[in-house]
């Protein structure tokens, strides 16, 4: 026969608490994630808005340099010349 002893029902409390500490660890992790996330997404679109402006200005650097250095250039030949013709 069965036996008349009653139910343990002290096993359903602590399922419960159970879950409810592995359910904020696991919303937490997923918060966490979700920050991060955001995070990063903001990151890339900054960026992504700012290299139309970094590549104008790596191109001006560019031109500004190679105009700088045919100066130069026109200033040493001009005076190697200039010594070249004052020697004679």
């Amino acid at each position: 026969m069965w036996s008349a002893a009653p139910p343990d029902n002290s096993v359903i409390p602590n399922i419960l608490s159970v879950g409810t500490i592995v359910g904020a660890l696991f919303g937490y992790g997923l918060g966490y994630v979700h920050a991060v996330w955001r995070r990063a997404r903001t990151d890339y679109v900054v960026t992504r808005n700012s290299v139309p402006t970094l590549r104008s200005s790596k191109w001006s650097a560019w031109r500004r340099m190679v105009h700088r250095g045919l100066l130069a250039g026109a200033v040493v030949t001009g005076l190697i010349a200039w010594v070249i013709a004052s020697a004679t």
